[in-house]
């Protein structure tokens, strides 16, 4: 396996040694500390920021940080869709249970591709409720 990263960041995984350089050189031009991301989460999820558990919010950090890698249904288990899913405020449903939200009743209406499974995901806009 082959990661890249800034020192102190987390490390991306990558496809191979070119892979990792490649995303090194990304990542050199960027100051990652300087990067607010509850700045990023609030911008881009609105209210419902700040109504996500500190699990799903990390969750969605580190999707918007893979989502940056070139190919990132390549490097990981999560395919493009279910990346784009998150970014979107939609979680899986093993996360959504892990962070104590309850999903029993509400319907899938959607499912992605993780680790080679179709995983349901589901609104955390629908199973907060309008608490914004």
């Amino acid at each position: 396996m082959w990661f890249a990263a800034l020192p102190g960041c987390e490390p991306w995984l990558a496809r191979d040694e070119a892979h990792a350089r490649e995303i090194a050189v990304r990542l050199n031009g960027q100051d990652a500390h300087a990067v607010d991301r509850d700045a990023v989460g609030r911008s881009a999820l609105g209210d419902l920021w700040d109504r996500l558990p500190d699990s799903l919010r990390s969750m969605w950090v580190w999707a918007k940080m893979v989502w940056c890698v070139p190919s990132p249904h390549e490097t990981i288990g999560y395919s493009a869709h279910a990346l784009y899913a998150i970014l979107a405020g939609r979680f899986p449903e093993t996360d959504l249970r892990d962070a104590g939200i309850d999903v029993s009743g509400v319907p899938v209406l959607e499912r992605h591709h993780i680790g080679g499974s179709l995983v349901p995901f589901f609104d955390a806009r629908d199973l907060l409720g309008d608490q914004g």
